[in-house]
């Protein structure tokens, strides 16, 4: 192909005298090495994807891409980059398994979370997901796991993993569950901590002394002339009447409530602490930093780091 041809079509981007090519190569190849290694991977990764990919599925992305970021301007000028952030929103065109996540109310981050199981110090199973999927989400596959080592008598879990059905069966066969309650907040109010609920009868008494049946959707409104005349309205609610809503896993919330006042649920919550342990020797060993695109790569790897950290436990039991 002619080189007039070739830059024509697109084949090349630049033409050089014969007498000038290594010159010009090699000022390439170093304008390129000084540059930012980090966003020229990625460039370069995107590129292999797409020999690999279809027409249709970049297309397919862009628009994706679009709806989820741009929205029509009100003033008509066009169209603008939203204000709020869209509800699993892809934030990498090369893992596009990665989501926006937080740790906290004010700390957010990007990425994956990757989730543990232990028994005796030895992590017996690991989970890897995208970082907007709720923790009970990962709870059925890592129980699954722990349950092929043996039976499964004590849980001892973040309250997040509370919502999981895997959870729910394992209380109703009988195993013990060891976990912070969700907190009820009511503006300084009254909250659910202050009703006395009768599980078994589905009966909520408020802190005046009156007592109603919650209805089969465990909704428990208190009548609206009772909420009226009472003395503790004002510390109670701002509406006309007060409801409390029962949890389908009531009995249980309402145990670990009760079992955390004492000083002994207290101490059983601590043995949770082993699982952090676990997580920051895993920190340590993997870093914070995923190193592969898509989870079941990150989770290879997290099984890879899990081991070290099993074996290092062994090797530190057996010098002891």
């Amino acid at each position: 192909m002619r080189r007039g041809w070739a830059l024509a079509l697109g084949v090349v981007n630049r033409v050089v005298p014969d007498a000038r090519l290594e010159e010009e190569t090699l000022a390439l190849a170093g304008k390129l090495a000084r540059g930012p290694r980090v966003a020229l991977r990625y460039m370069k990764r995107n590129m292999n994807a797409a020999e690999a990919g279809t027409l249709k599925d970049s297309l397919d992305l862009l628009r994706r891409l679009v709806k989820q970021d741009i929205e029509p301007d009100p003033s008509g000028a066009g169209r603008r980059i939203k204000e709020e952030v869209a509800k699993d929103r892809v934030i990498s065109v090369a893992d596009r398994e990665m989501r926006h996540g937080r740790k906290s109310k004010t700390k957010l981050f990007n990425g994956y979370k990757r989730h543990v199981a232990i028994a005796n110090g030895i992590i017996l199973a690991t989970t890897v997901v995208p970082a907007n999927v709720q923790e009970h989400a990962a709870a059925a596959r890592l129980l699954a796991a722990a349950a092929t080592h043996g039976e499964i008598e004590i849980v001892d879990i973040d309250r997040g993993y509370l919502a999981s059905p895997a959870i729910e069966r394992l209380y109703r066969e009988g195993t013990i569950v060891n976990s912070r309650p969700w907190v009820p907040t009511n503006n300084g109010r009254f909250t659910k901590d202050d009703f006395r609920i009768d599980v078994r009868r589905r009966r909520v008494t408020c802190p005046n002394g009156i007592t109603v049946t919650a209805v089969p959707s465990g909704k428990a409104t208190f009548p609206v002339e009772e909420c009226g005349r009472c003395k503790l309205k004002q510390a109670c609610t701002t509406a006309p009447y007060r409801s409390v809503a029962l949890h389908p896993m009531e009995g249980m919330l309402v145990k670990l409530r009760r079992r955390n006042a004492t000083r002994k649920g207290r101490a059983e919550l601590r043995q949770r602490v082993g699982v952090e342990h676990r997580l920051a020797h895993i920190g340590a060993t993997q870093g914070d930093t995923a190193r592969y695109f898509g989870a079941r790569k990150n989770e290879l790897d997290l099984n890879r780091s899990a081991a070290i950290v099993n074996l290092q436990e062994v090797a530190r039991r057996r010098a002891a």
